[in-house]
């Protein structure tokens, strides 16, 4: 049959190679169109349904998708779809129509062939509430140029509103013959885990037997350091290798993209499990986000291997038993412990904030320690167990296995305890083990100096995957066989906690320079004489000068922030100093992040309340160069709604004049001194409304207002690359899990 004129000018046209290669992943296809940015009827978009997530094109009902190719010998077609079950927080099935998926070939001469057809009915079909998973055999037209077409439609009314959404979820064109096989890939990450609690590294406890041995059927990397100390944005960091990730930025799954990988997430943390399925780019196939301890995550996760195993796998887990609070059972938990000891902490311990505010002696400290490195043997013996089991099963050999952590943990080492409040070494120094198949470069230790950032193209570089051009990190692979050869780069840095001051850090090997936001302080430290950076050359007398090249780098971390997010800059105009205040709220559920200072002056502050939703700035400006602050806003709980941030100008006291605040890149006038200013969709697919307007392509020109005596710019860019990923939106449950992990008070 022909299709019909009028789905022909339904059908959104994807361009392809002219020859799809094995393994053409269709939802790059659609990123690298242009015009795909600006359709109303999508997104691409990790989505949840049916308690699975996968990467698919989120699509109003009816939508139909054509992707132009010329088709490989023995290609073959693999994708799945499903009706949304649930969007923000609301039951979907009772919705839903009768809805028919249709995947078809549409010859050059507009011929359609179809090649699969099923109808969901979830409402009246309980079996319908699922993924349905499609292998087609596209070699009946192989040689041909033609058009792969999928479609959905209401059953009966093609042109009806489905009144829910059809998820199409990794379409990928293959060629069964020429995938290319290779290593899987076992990626573990340990929560709040420090280097130098493990016997590789140096501890006398015997913490880590099981990963002390893999270090030594691997490389051990002696030096490798996180870029933030909080789960969030550090995990993002290293999938995403990028100091300032945000929800475009592609990752190791984009690296993975069209390969031969079955994937599986097996996580524990809400922080990871809230990135892993709502804001990561490309996702797993599927995402498992648990509350269990690590010896249940081990057994899920050989029992998914074994469904598996005549597949090449990339698995990912996240632990976090060693995270507080620190509830192990059994011998782990005191096998450590002195026994002696007599003080109020027991066995199951999660008082955060008594640590932090100096309520614990120094006996009930070194228990604390004792309870910690108990919960690290305990995961150290369970990834013992997960290894055996890939060795019994013939796998381990064929297997690259890679170990490290978020983050570490201070336990008092800068008078606090926790994680989140700084960017000393306790914090940033984690262990980095990779084992490689057939025991490749076993026994190997690299001391130099490497990043978090580059676990994932070194990851992609050793399983045959693409390192991909937006990775801010590298390949390890030269650095094992002739470290020389590799120029020396530092680390970049960053906190993204409201509840402590905002901070950037640049680390060399043997220098360390962190800058805090509020209130404005630079310290350095000289590692090699001072590697637990006890002695800030900066307090010093007479005080120490910055190295120009750590006072470049660090200008260069901030500065990628500059002209990302919203914007604020004050500019007088009469050249009289003037105080000025700038306050910002969010409403429920957004907090701001990343809040930096442009242009300060001794007696100017910016602070970030402990929740992150109160920004306020207070400066002195006496003349026309401009100075101001910077901020992300956080994610939206509701994609749709934007509840708004509430903005209030003073100028000396006084609210400023309308005229005197302007906003967005045409510096239109504020309706008054103090505003709410929200951003809505009409619908999922809409184009975004502002009220009043903020956002420019271009800054404006800061210059001041005629008789005014300061002049108060306001404006925001679309954030992609400033970094804006947020922790989970905080419901009910969400708080008591934090609460429980030691983040809410």
């Amino acid at each position: 049959m022909r299709l019909a004129p009028r789905l022909l000018l339904a059908v959104l046209a994807v361009a392809l190679p002219a020859a799809a290669r094995a393994g053409t992943p269709l939802l790059d296809a659609l990123r690298a169109e242009p015009a795909i940015a600006a359709a109303p009827k999508y997104r691409i978009r990790p989505a949840t349904a049916h308690r699975q997530t996968r990467p698919a094109i989120m699509s109003a009902i009816p939508n139909a998708f054509a992707f132009p190719l010329t088709v490989p010998a023995h290609a073959r077609l693999r994708v799945g779809f499903t009706l949304l079950d649930r969007f923000v927080g609301g039951d979907m099935i009772e919705r839903t129509r009768p809805t028919r998926f249709s995947v078809d070939f549409v010859g050059a001469d507009g011929t359609m062939h179809p090649l699969a057809s099923q109808t969901l009915d979830p409402k009246a079909r309980p079996g319908d509430r699922r993924w349905i998973d499609l292998d087609l055999d596209l070699t009946p037209f192989a040689g041909q140029t033609g058009t792969l077409r999928l479609a959905d439609a209401v059953v009966g009314d093609p042109e009806a509103d489905g009144l829910t959404f059809a998820l199409w979820s990794s379409p990928v064109v293959y060629d069964p013959t020429t995938e290319q096989g290779g290593p899987n890939l076992l990626f573990i990450t340990i929560d709040a885990l420090r280097a130098d609690h493990l016997g590789a590294w140096g501890y006398t406890r015997p913490t880590s037997p099981r990963l002390d041995a893999l270090a030594a059927e691997g490389v051990r990397f002696a030096n490798a350091y996180t870029s933030s100390s909080m789960t969030v944005p550090s995990l993002p960091q290293i999938f995403t290798s990028a100091v300032f990730p945000h929800s475009e930025s592609p990752n190791l799954m984009s690296s993975l993209a069209g390969s031969d990988f079955r994937s599986k997430a097996i996580v524990n943390n809400p922080y990871l499990e809230f990135f892993l399925t709502i804001q990561m780019r490309d996702g797993f196939e599927s995402v498992s986000t648990v509350r269990w301890r690590a010896d249940k995550i081990t057994r899920a996760a050989l029992r998914w291997v074994d469904a598996h195993k005549d597949e090449r796998f990339a698995l990912y887990l996240h632990y976090l038993d060693t995270h507080t609070p620190y509830k192990i059972r059994g011998d782990a938990a005191t096998r450590f412990t002195d026994p002696a000891y007599e003080g109020a902490v027991g066995t199951d311990w999660g008082d955060v904030e008594g640590a932090r505010s100096d309520k614990y002696d120094a006996a009930d400290r070194a228990h604390i320690g004792d309870l910690y490195d108990g919960s690290i043997r305990f995961v150290d013996e369970q990834i013992g167990v997960l290894l055996d089991g890939l060795a019994a099963r013939g796998l381990l050999d064929d297997t690259l296995v890679v170990v490290s952590a978020d983050h570490g943990e201070e336990q008092w080492d800068h008078g606090s305890f926790f994680h989140g409040q700084s960017l000393y070494d306790e914090l940033l120094h984690v262990p980095l083990i990779m084992r490689f198949p057939k025991g490749a470069h076993a026994g190997t230790v690299v001391d130099r100096q490497v990043q978090s950032l580059d676990i994932v193209p070194t990851m992609a570089d050793a399983v045959g995957g693409r390192v991909l051009p937006q990775f801010e990190g590298q390949s390890l692979l030269p650095m094992i066989t002739d470290p020389a050869s590799v120029p020396k780069r530092p680390l970049l840095a960053r906190t993204n906690n409201p509840t402590f001051p905002a901070r950037f850090a640049v680390r060399t090997d043997d220098q360390k320079l962190v800058t805090t936001v509020e209130p404005a302080r630079d310290e350095l430290y000289d590692l090699a004489a001072d590697p637990k950076e006890q002695h800030d050359l900066l307090a010093a007398s007479p005080p120490a000068t910055i190295p120009a090249p750590l006072a470049d780098a660090m200008a260069g971390l901030r500065g990628r922030l500059r002209d990302n997010g919203v914007q604020v800059r004050a500019v007088a105009g009469d050249g009289r100093d003037h105080t000025v205040e700038v306050r910002v709220h969010s409403a429920e559920g957004r907090a701001f992040e990343n809040p930096d200072r442009i242009g300060f002056g001794p007696s100017d502050h910016l602070v970030l309340d402990r929740d992150g939703r109160t920004l306020v700035w207070t400066a002195t400006v006496g003349d026309t160069q401009p100075k101001g602050v910077r901020f992300d806003r956080g994610h939206l709980r509701d994609p749709v709604t934007d509840p708004g941030i509430e903005v209030q100008v003073s100028v000396d006291g006084q609210p400023i004049a309308p005229s005197a605040l302007r906003l967005g890149g045409d510096a239109a006038a504020a309706p008054s001194a103090a505003f709410t200013y929200k951003r809505s969709l009409p619908a999922l697919f809409g184009t975004a409304v502002e009220t009043p307007a903020l956002e420019a392509t271009t800054p404006p020109a800061l210059t001041p207002q005629p008789d005014q005596p300061v002049t108060v710019y306001l404006w925001r860019t679309r954030e992609e690359g400033s970094g804006a990923l947020s922790p989970p939106p905080a419901n009910s449950d969400t708080q008591d899990r934090l609460r429980a992990l030691g983040y809410v008070h």
